[in-house]
């Protein structure tokens, strides 16, 4: 009898009792299942106890054996039960229609006491199936209703005969994994899969072709092979870098590589599933392997676990959305205390740092320019030979990475002409475009495709894979359409796949994509009110960089951008690399549009200074320290140059905003030796106070849509001049202060015409009481005297000396007839280590001190740390070490220094020093962000505290605007 047959007999049966379940249901279904009719017991007594005492004796319904001999093992002697045990198989048990399916009651308690390792219960509504695991849950092999049970009918065939038979000579054979036929069967299973997999590149459609991966450890260039070895190892890389690409590689090959059953199984495993599909290590690598392997159980997955029998690929650990600290402490557990090897990857921009110390770090690198023109040439067959030069600008960032190189290449060449996407977000658009268009798609089919993906890709990004929703938006979407040609379109495509929990999209980025196309529909409310909520969870920082990119509508572009400017600073900087610049046409370029372009300039000028700086908003143009006046632009553009020069300076409250002509000649340009002009890209010159700055707007591939980018151009360009002068947080930092005051002090001590009892003028041996007083009687009247006496006052104010925030001074003196020495050699080792302490307190308060209250913005990508190290003395080997750990702003934050004779190691493993240390206040090794090794001359000199909190704040200005 066919299944379809069987359930739609049964359904249209009006069903009252247990025994019409049991007979019109499930009878049947055990003999398509392939159960032997004279193998099955109806009414089976089981057996149970508790303790020594004898439970009351239970009837399964329906119990399969192995044997037809079951009828003569009925009873409790231990020979019966022994045969029961041996031979007992599944156990069926049966409801009323609207009796509730309890799968914690009668059919576990059977399973239980008659050792069966399988068992199914159904009320002829809902239908389950389980295998049983020893130490576990029982497996819910599948569970659904039972007019489901023809679609779902390949999940429970898991459950026939040959297959519940294998499952029990496993559970026969204590401590063995598996037969080598049944791991063949695996590795046979992975192979195609391999196949498919690296065919597959952002879609299904695309053949697959060689990622030639810039594989790069520790600043070194690396080959493919450097990574099949059996160390554990994180792999970051940007978006479509190839990270997935690279694990099914290294499955394939690591499959090749280890061959006997005895030694490790690869198996990937997909960070999107984590918390949803599967919630540990063990459960997901029992759900890779269910499917090919119905037999095996957690327990055995568990069991070779702990040995070591696995290579765990676990990719895009970025989507992990649920418990992920949990997963990070698994995974460093399971590399510190078992030999499986695991390898992690990792979005480069969300790698959290979670395996610094343990994990060896690989990242994916975008291809330099020669490799770019080389594989230009090879995806293209020879068609594409071009140097670098000749690509676009805003065109080669995009092709660096391997996957938008390939689909460049797919959609470029047509008809003799070159498509040129600007972004990332164009060329996907180009992209599924030529897609449709191949599929013949109307305009109106298009877009009922693209609805459907954008719905979907909402839902499932926050959901996960659902086929049915999936279905559920089809048809709303295809209402008067053609459903099931609609669909067979979209998966034609190429651009969805089945994946654990149902259909999905085939690669992250194209899910992203869709996001951004459905939100692109929206209205300025709908748009601010997703923002609201959404733009300061880092998962959807790509989608908003797509929005930017797809909205053709510059009105609605500019309510994104806006809302980015005054939220989400370092997003917006992103946001503006990847935005679709509009093309201006030559009737507009006019006097008035130079007015509303240089006023957009001062408002994302201004809007970012006044939110995000606003304390140090005196070292900008157009402000002052006492915060008179206003900020204010002359400008003048040139059309016919494509150039803008401008002065922003603080004008007074009456002054205009905006001072701005149209002219002929503008831009600078470089002479030759022989008088030919080369324009350049930009420059700055100073006229007194103030900053004309030029632009040439062709040159650096703005064009003229392009006053938000100059805007913050200007800002990086005068954050970088404020921290190489290292002097914009001096007033504000009391150590800085002090080493600066202290230095100033040196030089006017070693002026030759300074008195005798000044010489030794410092604020190691003087208050600042004495300080001040001592210069003002010194007689001598300059700057640098001004300067000391004011630094000092501003001191006096909140300290009466400075002894707290002062280098700490040698405790050694020279052996006589000594007169040279080296730089640390007065010190003892206590007295070293006391200094390089005091420095490190110091340094780490002053930073966190200006990333949380000058300027709090720089708080998002610096977090709070406490620094764990060593110094240690080799001669001029010396140096100090130490690693970053996160803490709670509440928690100490004092570096714990110790001394040591020789270095100790933190990558790739920490020495046990660091792991005591950690445990010692109450952190692991997740908590540690990196670490940081220097010689240890670079802690004397006079401006220690300088180039330390100043090097620190510049890093982190880098990772909140990108290079200054």
């Amino acid at each position: 009898m066919n299944i379809s047959i069987l359930i739609d007999d049964f359904l249209k049966q009006n069903i009252q009792s247990e025994a019409e379940v049991r007979s019109k249901l499930i009878v049947p279904l055990l003999e398509l299942l392939e159960y032997p009719k004279d193998f099955r017991a109806e009414e089976f007594p089981v057996y149970g106890y508790e303790g020594s005492k004898a439970l009351k004796t239970k009837a399964a319904d329906f119990l399969q054996f192995t044997s037809n001999e079951f009828d003569e093992h009925r009873g409790k002697s231990d020979s019966e039960v022994e045969w029961v045990y041996k031979h007992s198989l599944l156990v069926f048990e049966a409801k009323k229609p609207k009796e509730k399916i309890l799968v914690k009651g009668q059919p576990v308690f059977y399973s239980a006491w008659t050792k069966s390792v399988a068992y199914m219960i159904s009320n002829g509504t809902d239908i389950e199936g389980y295998v049983v695991n020893a130490n576990y849950s029982d497996t819910c092999v599948f569970s659904c209703k039972v007019k489901e049970i023809p679609e779902k009918w390949e999940e429970l065939n898991l459950l026939n005969y040959n297959r519940v038979l294998e499952l029990k000579k496993s559970a026969d054979v204590k401590g063995k994994w598996t037969n080598r036929d049944i791991y063949e069967n695996y590795k046979n299973a992975m192979r195609v899969r391999c196949t498919e997999e690296l065919c597959t590149c952002v879609d299904r459609s695309l053949k697959e072709f060689t990622y030639d991966l810039n594989i790069i450890k520790n600043g070194e260039s690396k080959g493919y092979d450097d990574i099949l070895d059996n160390t554990c190892k994180i792999i970051t890389s940007e978006p479509g870098g190839g990270k997935s690409y690279l694990m099914w590689m290294l499955m394939r090959d690591y499959l090749s590589k280890y061959n006997e059953d005895e030694e490790k199984i690869p198996v990937i495993l997909e960070g999107r599933y984590y918390g949803k599909v599967f919630h540990s290590i063990v459960d997901g690598i029992y759900e890779e392997f269910k499917m090919v392997l119905p037999y095996v159980t957690k327990e055995l997955i568990e069991k070779r676990l702990r040995e070591g029998g696995f290579i765990i690929l676990f990719d895009a650990l970025d989507e992990v959305e649920h418990d992920y600290d949990v997963l990070v402490y698994n995974l460093h557990q399971l590399r510190r205390n078992t030999d499986n090897i695991i390898i992690v990857t990792s979005r480069m921009q969300n790698y959290k740092g979670d395996f610094c110390t343990e994990f060896v770090h690989y990242s994916l690198e975008p291809l330099d320019d020669d490799r770019v023109t080389e594989l230009l040439k090879q995806y293209s067959h020879g068609e594409m030979q071009v140097q670098i030069h000749q690509i676009p600008k805003q065109l080669i960032e995009v092709i660096r990475t391997p996957l938008f190189l390939k689909m460049f290449v797919s959609i470029s060449k047509k008809d003799n002409q070159y498509k040129i996407p600007s972004n990332h977000a164009a060329l996907f658009q180009e992209y599924i475009t030529e897609k449709m268009k191949a599929l013949s798609c109307s305009l109106y089919d298009e877009n009922v495709m693209k609805s459907v993906l954008g719905e979907y890709a909402m839902y499932s990004y926050e959901n996960g894979d659902s086929t049915e929703q999936f279905f559920e938006i089809l048809d709303n979407a295809c209402v008067g359409l053609n459903k099931t040609n609609m669909y067979e379109k979209i998966w034609k495509t190429g651009l969805m796949a089945d994946g654990l929990q149902g259909i999905k999209f085939c690669h992250k980025a194209l899910e992203e994509f869709f996001i951004a196309v459905e939100l692109s529909t929206w209205s300025k409310v709908q748009l601010i009110s997703w923002l609201d909520s959404n733009v300061l969870k880092e998962r959807y920082n790509e989608v908003i960089c797509y929005l930017t990119g797809i909205i053709s509508n510059q009105q609605k572009q500019n309510y994104v951008l806006d809302y980015l400017e005054t939220h989400h600073l370092q997003l917006f900087i992103k946001a503006l690399e990847s935005r679709r610049n509009f093309d201006i046409i030559e009737i507009d370029l006019d006097s008035e549009y130079a007015q509303s372009y240089y006023a957009q300039i001062l408002k994302t000028y201004d809007t970012i200074v006044q939110t995000y700086f606003y304390k140090i908003r005196h070292v900008f143009d157009g402000y002052n320290i006492q915060g008179a006046g206003k900020v204010c632009i002359r400008g003048d553009m040139s059309f016919a140059q494509k150039s803008i020069s401008m002065i922003i300076y603080n004008g007074t409250p009456e002054a205009k905003n905006l001072d701005v002509t149209v002219s002929a000649e503008n831009g600078m340009h470089m002479v030759t030796a022989d008088g030919a002009t080369i324009p350049i890209n930009s420059s700055v010159f100073s006229i007194g106070v103030l900053h004309e700055r030029y632009y040439n707007l062709e040159l650096l591939s703005y064009g003229f849509d392009s006053s938000r980018e100059i805007a913050v151009d200007i800002i990086k360009n005068q954050i970088k001049v404020a921290l190489d002068q290292k002097s914009v947080f001096d007033i504000d930092i009391d150590v800085l202060l002090v080493e600066r005051t202290e230095k100033e002090l040196k030089k006017l001590r070693n002026e030759r015409e300074i008195r005798k009892d000044i010489r030794d003028l410092s604020l190691y041996v003087d208050d600042i009481s004495s300080v001040i007083s001592k210069v003002t009687e010194s007689g001598i009247f300059n700057q640098d005297v001004d300067r000391i006496i004011t630094f000092c006052k501003v001191l006096k104010l909140r300290m009466n000396n400075a002894e707290n925030f002062l280098d700490v001074k040698a405790d050694l003196t020279l052996e006589p007839g000594r007169h040279s020495y080296w730089f640390d050699e007065l010190y003892s080792d206590e007295q070293l280590v006391r200094k390089i302490e005091r420095i490190l307190t110091l340094s780490n308060e002053a930073v966190q001190t200006i990333t949380t209250d000058i300027i709090p913005v720089l708080s998002t990508v610096r977090p709070v740390t406490r620094l764990i190290g060593v110094v240690h003395r080799k001669g001029k080997f010396s140096g100090v070490s130490y690693i970053r750990v996160e803490v709670r702003k509440d928690e100490d934050t004092a570096p714990i220094i110790e001394f040591r004779e020789d270095d100790i190691q933190t990558y790739p493993n920490l020495d046990s020093y660091y792991v005591d240390k950690l445990k010692q206040i109450g952190k692991s090794e997740n908590s540690v962000l990196g670490s940081n090794s220097s010689v240890l001359h670079l802690y004397f000199g006079d401006d220690v505290f300088h180039d330390l909190i100043y090097g620190e704040i510049k890093e982190a200005f880098v990772s909140l605007l990108g290079k200054l």
